[in-house]
């Protein structure tokens, strides 16, 4: 399924593959426990059919103006969160409003980090304490008082079929 976005323009948009080897992966390794007797098939037909992929669908609630784009990256691990994403978009808005979709999602966690960037400038600006002054939110909706949440706060977990979730930025 291709990704799709209501509400905005999509000037930037990149996919990720690496979902869909970790997918392909795992099948192998079903395969291999069933033939060496290690893990009966009915347990495997279970675990095959919960490895299909999805979709993920991001509602951003909470933006107070059109002014800026909206940027969304979702990360797939706690060694890449906040480093490198596996998915990622920069949306134009068009009203003050934002939802965004992609197909193909491999089962497992991931975590999701929304910035509202108001001037267009590409990052988080900070005021002299470090604070950040654009709005942003984080899966979960969880706020840390003192930076980023942790992986295990932000994590939630993409099984087959649709998988929404709503993040609001403040």
């Amino acid at each position: 399924m291709p990704e799709e976005h209501d509400g905005m323009n999509a000037r930037v948009m990149e996919r990720g593959v690496a979902g869909t080897w970790k997918a392909k992966a795992r099948s192998h390794v079903l395969v291999v426990a069933v033939v060496m007797g290690s893990l009966p098939v009915d347990d495997a037909m279970a675990s095959a059919e919960s490895e299909d992929p999805g979709t993920l669908t991001v509602e951003v609630v909470g933006l107070e103006s059109t002014r800026g784009q909206v940027r969304i990256a979702v990360f797939a691990s706690e060694v890449t969160w906040l480093e490198t994403a596996a998915y990622s978009v920069v949306l134009d808005l068009e009203k003050p409003k934002c939802r965004w979709s992609v197909g193909n999602v491999a089962a497992g966690d991931y975590g999701v980090v929304v910035l509202h960037d108001l001037n267009e400038n590409g990052k988080n600006d900070r005021n002299l304490f470090g604070i950040p002054k654009e709005p942003y939110g984080f899966s979960n909706n969880v706020r840390a008082a003192f930076g980023p949440p942790k992986w295990s706060k932000a994590r939630f977990t993409v099984a087959s079929g649709e998988t929404e979730i709503r993040i609001e930025v403040k």
